[in-house]
Order: C-alpha cells, then sequence, then structure tokens
C-alpha cells in the first residue's frame, strides 16, 4: 500500500533528493575520518642492558627494551620501518594481530 502526503504537505523532489545525498556524504566522511594511518619507525640496536639484573648484550628498540607497544584501530593502515643497526641480520614480527591478506608483495625490501 502507497502512502500518499496529504496536498498541504506537498514535496519537492528535488530537496528530497539533495537531502539523501547529503546524508551520504556525512556517512562516507564519517568513515573515512575514523581511518588513520600509523607510521612507526623502529631502530634495532645491540647494547647491554640488564632486565632481569644480571647484565648481557641484548637487543634494544629506539633505546628501550622493551620496545614500544604499536597501536591502531579496526580499518588503520599501519606502516613500520625497521632500521637495523644489529651486527648481524634479524626478522621482526608482531603479536596481538590478525593478517588479513599479507602477502610478500606488502614487505618492502632496502
Amino acid at each position: 500500500m502507497r502512502s500518499t502526503l496529504p496536498s498541504s504537505q506537498s514535496f519537492d523532489p528535488l530537496i528530497l533528493h539533495t537531502m539523501l545525498l547529503r546524508t551520504t556524504i556525512c556517512f562516507l566522511h564519517a568513515t573515512v575520518v575514523f581511518a588513520a594511518t600509523s607510521s612507526y619507525k623502529l631502530e634495532l640496536m645491540w647494547d647491554i642492558g640488564a632486565p632481569d639484573g644480571h647484565e648481557r648484550e641484548m637487543v634494544f628498540i629506539n633505546g628501550d627494551y622493551p620496545g614500544p607497544i604499536l597501536e591502531a584501530q579496526q580499518g588503520d593502515w599501519v606502516e613500520v620501518e625497521v632500521y637495523n643497526k644489529l651486527p648481524f641480520n634479524t626478522s621482526i614480527h608482531f603479536h596481538g594481530t590478525h593478517y588479513a591478506s599479507l602477502t610478500t608483495e606488502h614487505i618492502a625490501e632496502s
């Protein structure tokens, strides 16, 4: 059953179209506003540390142990640059993340 407006409440289809368009733009804008890019630079270095009270050589990240917390919200883009200043090759991995479609194409070698 189709509802009809009383003749005293007629409307212009162009106004309705404009209102719908503005609402759609607002929702799209809200989606974009909440997405962000988090960029991190990690410098891996070898130094003397004693986190448990016994000195030894160990890996520090940006001069600290443990390294920094990398925070992001769902939908954010995360960029991580790693500078390896260790006296040997190494790799880095992350905990607490879900890699939806990570491939080797996403990893840049320097």
